[in-house]
């Protein structure tokens, strides 16, 4: 799910498009992210940046998975700890 690195932390996850509301669910599977754009186009992309841009106050980019419903994205900057007491928040 969490992948620590020298720059920042890399996120797996699983991408549902077209869903009524963005959200993110935990399981123990891993991270799956609800959005509200189609695929297509990069639309869903895009709201996944922007989402998580928003939530972490930092860019955040896909760097891989683009057409894929399995991306990873990259927080620069972030630690493993901040990365989870981030998501922590998300779930309650």
């Amino acid at each position: 799910m969490l992948e620590k690195t020298d720059k920042g932390i890399i996120m797996n996850i699983m991408v549902k498009p077209k869903s009524k509301h963005f959200k993110i669910k935990f399981s123990e599977i891993g991270v799956t992210v609800f959005c509200k754009s189609p695929p297509i186009r990069g639309k869903a992309n895009l709201e996944i940046i922007n989402e998580f841009t928003k939530i972490f106050g930092h860019k955040v980019i896909i760097i891989e998975g683009y057409k894929s419903n399995n991306k990873k994205i990259f927080l620069e900057g972030f630690t493993l700890e901040n990365t989870l007491s981030v998501l922590n928040n998300i779930g309650q």
